[in-house]
């Protein structure tokens, strides 16, 4: 009897060794697996994440669209870089609800505007609520522009 139990606690010891013996190789590979994926999910986020797109009725009904280079955010003044329709002849303006938009003084943005009563206002959206939309100046956002203002739709 003493032979069996001591045979049957030699296996059972062997073959937990053997077990854990590939248990933390295992471990390691799948910790370093799935790390990797994580990142590479973080990677694919943050590049692909919020792409711009143009409003293609916002873009074509507005007066003008510019890109600008916001000189002081609190009171709307931009220097003008571009008058994509060439309606905008002025090298500084005024757009009186850039305030409200959360832009930065610094940053540069692709505008659409209107004129009315003698100032210029952001362009509003058919969206819902009417959102006034301006766009991160990005190639991706000039090659949509240009798109538009030539055949009226976004590119394919």
């Amino acid at each position: 009897m003493t032979d069996t139990t001591t045979h049957i606690c030699q296996t059972t010891a062997e073959s937990t060794s053997s077990t854990s013996r590939w248990q933390r190789p295992l471990f390691v590979i799948a910790a370093i697996l799935a790390t990797t994926w994580v990142i590479l999910l973080l990677v694919l986020s943050v590049t692909a994440a919020n792409p711009v797109t143009l409003n293609r009725d916002q873009i074509s009904e507005s007066v003008d669209v510019l890109t600008v280079l916001v000189k002081d955010s609190q009171t709307g003044t931009v220097q003008i870089e571009k008058s994509w329709k060439s309606v905008v002849r002025d090298r500084e303006l005024k757009i009186t609800d850039l305030a409200s938009l959360g832009v930065t003084t610094g940053e540069r943005f692709v505008i659409p505007i209107f004129r009315d009563d003698d100032r210029w206002h952001v362009m509003p959206s058919k969206l819902p609520k009417n959102p006034r939309l301006v766009y991160p100046v990005t190639d991706e956002a000039e090659r949509q522009l240009k798109s538009i203002l030539k055949t009226g739709h976004l590119p394919y």
